[in-house]
Protein backbone atom coordinates (compact mmCIF):
# COMPACT_ATOMS: atom_id res chain seq x y z
CA UNK A 1 0.00 0.00 0.00
CA UNK A 2 1.12 3.43 -0.63
CA UNK A 3 1.69 5.97 1.86
CA UNK A 4 0.95 9.21 1.24
CA UNK A 5 2.67 12.52 2.49
CA UNK A 6 1.50 15.91 1.96
CA UNK A 7 3.73 19.19 2.85
CA UNK A 8 3.41 21.81 4.75
CA UNK A 9 4.56 24.60 6.57
CA UNK A 10 7.15 23.24 9.12
CA UNK A 11 7.59 19.59 7.35
CA UNK A 12 5.79 16.67 6.50
CA UNK A 13 2.31 15.78 7.38
CA UNK A 14 2.42 12.23 8.45
CA UNK A 15 -0.99 11.77 9.57
CA UNK A 16 -1.81 9.36 6.57
CA UNK A 17 -4.37 9.78 4.45
CA UNK A 18 -6.14 6.80 5.46
CA UNK A 19 -9.33 8.69 6.23
CA UNK A 20 -9.20 9.43 3.00
CA UNK A 21 -7.65 7.26 0.54
CA UNK A 22 -8.47 3.47 -0.23
CA UNK A 23 -5.24 2.78 -1.12
CA UNK A 24 -3.54 4.29 1.77
CA UNK A 25 -2.78 2.25 5.42
CA UNK A 26 -4.67 2.49 8.50
CA UNK A 27 -3.05 5.52 10.84
CA UNK A 28 -3.26 2.20 13.53
CA UNK A 29 -0.79 2.68 16.60
CA UNK A 30 0.17 -1.01 15.84
CA UNK A 31 -0.63 -3.94 13.63
CA UNK A 32 -3.70 -4.99 15.85
CA UNK A 33 -7.37 -5.27 15.08
CA UNK A 34 -9.34 -2.15 14.33
CA UNK A 35 -11.37 -0.49 16.48
CA UNK A 36 -15.06 0.60 15.88
CA UNK A 37 -13.59 4.05 16.03
CA UNK A 38 -10.60 3.48 13.04
CA UNK A 39 -13.72 1.69 11.27
CA UNK A 40 -16.12 4.49 11.49
CA UNK A 41 -13.73 7.31 10.88
CA UNK A 42 -11.13 6.11 8.62
CA UNK A 43 -12.52 2.83 6.84
CA UNK A 44 -16.25 3.33 6.65
CA UNK A 45 -17.28 4.42 3.04
CA UNK A 46 -18.19 8.36 4.03
CA UNK A 47 -19.75 8.53 -0.12
CA UNK A 48 -20.98 5.37 -1.09
CA UNK A 49 -24.68 7.12 -0.94
CA UNK A 50 -23.48 10.95 -1.04
CA UNK A 51 -23.83 11.28 -4.90
CA UNK A 52 -21.90 14.67 -6.72
CA UNK A 53 -22.07 17.53 -4.64
CA UNK A 54 -20.10 20.48 -2.62
CA UNK A 55 -19.92 19.52 0.95
CA UNK A 56 -19.86 22.58 3.27
CA UNK A 57 -18.23 22.53 7.04
CA UNK A 58 -18.56 25.76 9.02
CA UNK A 59 -14.92 26.22 11.20
CA UNK A 60 -15.29 27.84 14.24
CA UNK A 61 -12.32 28.78 16.74
CA UNK A 62 -13.42 30.15 19.58
CA UNK A 63 -11.12 32.94 21.28
CA UNK A 64 -9.37 30.73 23.84
CA UNK A 65 -5.57 30.60 23.64
CA UNK A 66 -5.51 31.86 20.24
CA UNK A 67 -7.27 34.50 18.30
CA UNK A 68 -10.75 33.72 17.21
CA UNK A 69 -11.74 33.41 13.66
CA UNK A 70 -14.33 31.80 11.66
CA UNK A 71 -14.20 29.78 7.81
CA UNK A 72 -15.12 27.78 5.67
CA UNK A 73 -13.86 23.82 4.44
CA UNK A 74 -15.54 22.63 1.22
CA UNK A 75 -15.56 18.52 -0.02
CA UNK A 76 -16.84 18.50 -3.79
CA UNK A 77 -17.29 15.24 -4.79
CA UNK A 78 -16.95 14.73 -8.34
CA UNK A 79 -17.54 10.96 -9.40
CA UNK A 80 -18.54 7.65 -7.59
CA UNK A 81 -16.85 4.67 -7.97
CA UNK A 82 -18.56 1.31 -7.84
CA UNK A 83 -16.80 0.26 -5.20
CA UNK A 84 -18.60 3.13 -3.16
CA UNK A 85 -15.02 5.11 -2.94
CA UNK A 86 -15.37 9.02 -4.52
CA UNK A 87 -13.63 11.48 -6.53
CA UNK A 88 -13.14 14.76 -4.63
CA UNK A 89 -10.97 17.65 -3.76
CA UNK A 90 -10.83 19.32 -0.70
CA UNK A 91 -10.25 22.73 0.40
CA UNK A 92 -9.63 23.16 4.10
CA UNK A 93 -10.04 26.87 5.51
CA UNK A 94 -8.11 29.60 3.62
CA UNK A 95 -5.08 32.17 3.69
CA UNK A 96 -2.66 31.89 6.64
CA UNK A 97 -5.16 29.03 8.41
CA UNK A 98 -5.33 26.87 5.22
CA UNK A 99 -4.36 23.04 5.35
CA UNK A 100 -3.37 21.20 2.28
CA UNK A 101 -4.92 18.19 0.85
CA UNK A 102 -4.29 16.85 -2.65
CA UNK A 103 -7.24 15.88 -4.54
CA UNK A 104 -8.61 12.48 -4.08
CA UNK A 105 -9.52 9.81 -7.01
CA UNK A 106 -10.12 6.82 -4.66
CA UNK A 107 -11.55 8.40 -1.46
CA UNK A 108 -12.85 6.23 1.45
CA UNK A 109 -13.33 8.29 4.42
CA UNK A 110 -14.16 12.08 4.50
CA UNK A 111 -10.67 14.10 4.31
CA UNK A 112 -12.15 16.75 5.93
CA UNK A 113 -11.49 15.19 9.64
CA UNK A 114 -7.30 14.92 8.45
CA UNK A 115 -8.07 18.69 7.81
CA UNK A 116 -9.04 19.53 11.07
CA UNK A 117 -6.59 17.28 12.75
CA UNK A 118 -4.29 18.93 11.22
CA UNK A 119 -5.18 21.95 11.79
CA UNK A 120 -5.50 21.25 15.30
CA UNK A 121 -2.21 19.80 15.29
CA UNK A 122 -0.35 22.69 14.00
CA UNK A 123 -2.26 24.77 16.49
CA UNK A 124 -1.13 22.62 19.15
CA UNK A 125 2.37 22.77 18.20
CA UNK A 126 2.76 26.41 18.49
CA UNK A 127 1.19 26.71 22.14
CA UNK A 128 3.14 24.27 23.91
CA UNK A 129 5.89 23.46 21.31
CA UNK A 130 5.63 19.74 20.99
CA UNK A 131 6.66 18.05 17.89
CA UNK A 132 3.31 17.22 15.41
CA UNK A 133 4.48 13.58 15.50
CA UNK A 134 4.14 13.43 19.24
CA UNK A 135 0.48 15.05 18.68
CA UNK A 136 -0.13 12.75 15.65
CA UNK A 137 0.99 9.35 17.80
CA UNK A 138 -1.29 10.38 20.72
CA UNK A 139 -4.32 10.80 18.63
CA UNK A 140 -3.93 7.67 16.81
CA UNK A 141 -3.33 5.65 19.90
CA UNK A 142 -6.37 6.91 21.65
CA UNK A 143 -8.52 6.20 18.39
CA UNK A 144 -6.74 2.93 18.46
CA UNK A 145 -7.70 2.02 22.00
CA UNK A 146 -10.01 -0.21 22.63
CA UNK A 147 -12.21 0.93 25.81
CA UNK A 148 -12.58 4.50 23.28
CA UNK A 149 -16.01 6.28 24.03
CA UNK A 150 -18.68 5.36 21.70
CA UNK A 151 -22.18 6.42 22.35
CA UNK A 152 -25.53 6.59 20.30
CA UNK A 153 -27.54 9.97 19.74
CA UNK A 154 -29.80 11.72 17.32
CA UNK A 155 -28.61 14.73 15.57
CA UNK A 156 -30.91 17.90 13.22
CA UNK A 157 -29.45 17.95 9.92
CA UNK A 158 -31.51 20.37 7.40
CA UNK A 159 -34.82 19.94 9.55
CA UNK A 160 -34.88 16.05 10.07
CA UNK A 161 -33.91 14.09 13.09
CA UNK A 162 -31.50 11.48 12.32
CA UNK A 163 -29.56 8.57 14.35
CA UNK A 164 -26.18 9.23 15.04
CA UNK A 165 -22.50 8.13 17.08
CA UNK A 166 -20.38 10.12 19.13
CA UNK A 167 -16.68 9.38 19.32
CA UNK A 168 -14.32 11.01 22.35
CA UNK A 169 -11.08 10.75 22.82
CA UNK A 170 -8.84 12.56 25.66
CA UNK A 171 -5.39 11.68 23.66
CA UNK A 172 -2.46 13.52 26.38
CA UNK A 173 -4.68 12.41 29.72
CA UNK A 174 -1.95 10.13 30.05
CA UNK A 175 0.83 12.90 29.79
CA UNK A 176 0.38 14.50 33.60
CA UNK A 177 4.11 14.47 33.81
CA UNK A 178 4.39 16.36 30.63
CA UNK A 179 4.71 20.23 32.35
CA UNK A 180 4.67 21.71 28.61
CA UNK A 181 0.91 20.52 27.90
CA UNK A 182 -0.24 21.98 30.96
CA UNK A 183 -4.43 22.06 31.01
CA UNK A 184 -3.93 20.38 27.51
CA UNK A 185 -3.82 16.79 29.20
CA UNK A 186 -7.24 17.31 29.62
CA UNK A 187 -8.27 18.10 26.30
CA UNK A 188 -11.04 16.24 24.62
CA UNK A 189 -11.58 15.53 21.03
CA UNK A 190 -15.43 14.67 19.39
CA UNK A 191 -16.67 12.89 16.19
CA UNK A 192 -20.06 13.30 15.38
CA UNK A 193 -21.11 11.03 12.82
CA UNK A 194 -24.44 9.53 11.04
CA UNK A 195 -24.96 7.40 7.80
CA UNK A 196 -27.62 9.36 7.08
CA UNK A 197 -25.77 12.56 6.15
CA UNK A 198 -23.80 13.17 2.96
CA UNK A 199 -20.25 12.68 3.78
CA UNK A 200 -21.01 10.95 7.09
CA UNK A 201 -19.37 13.75 8.98
CA UNK A 202 -21.92 15.45 11.10
CA UNK A 203 -19.34 17.81 13.33
CA UNK A 204 -15.55 17.54 15.11
CA UNK A 205 -15.01 20.01 17.95
CA UNK A 206 -12.17 19.96 20.99
CA UNK A 207 -12.79 21.00 24.34
CA UNK A 208 -10.18 22.55 26.68
CA UNK A 209 -10.62 21.86 30.67
CA UNK A 210 -11.38 24.80 32.84
CA UNK A 211 -13.04 25.33 35.89
CA UNK A 212 -15.43 24.35 36.74
CA UNK A 213 -16.52 23.70 33.41
CA UNK A 214 -14.93 22.52 29.61
CA UNK A 215 -14.97 25.44 27.06
CA UNK A 216 -15.26 24.49 23.50
CA UNK A 217 -11.79 25.33 21.50
CA UNK A 218 -12.54 24.91 18.39
CA UNK A 219 -15.85 23.28 16.09
CA UNK A 220 -16.47 22.35 12.44
CA UNK A 221 -19.96 21.54 11.79
CA UNK A 222 -21.51 20.95 8.27
CA UNK A 223 -23.85 23.51 6.41
CA UNK A 224 -27.50 22.38 7.69
CA UNK A 225 -26.18 20.94 11.19
CA UNK A 226 -27.29 22.49 14.55
CA UNK A 227 -24.19 24.12 16.12
CA UNK A 228 -25.77 23.66 19.61
CA UNK A 229 -25.06 20.03 19.00
CA UNK A 230 -21.36 20.30 19.03
CA UNK A 231 -20.55 21.67 22.13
Amino acid sequence: MMHLKLKARGGAMLLVLAAASAETSIPTAAAQEVTIAERTLFLDKHFSATGKQKLTYLFLQEASDVLAFNDTATVEVHELGPDGTASVTTQFLSGEHAVPIPPLKRATGNPIILGFLESDIAKMKRLTGGSVNYFRKHIRMALAATDVHIRKTQIDYNNSTVPAQEITIVPYSGESQNKRLGRYTGKTYVFVTSAEIPGVVYCIYTKIRKTPDQTVDSSMIIAGGDPKQCN
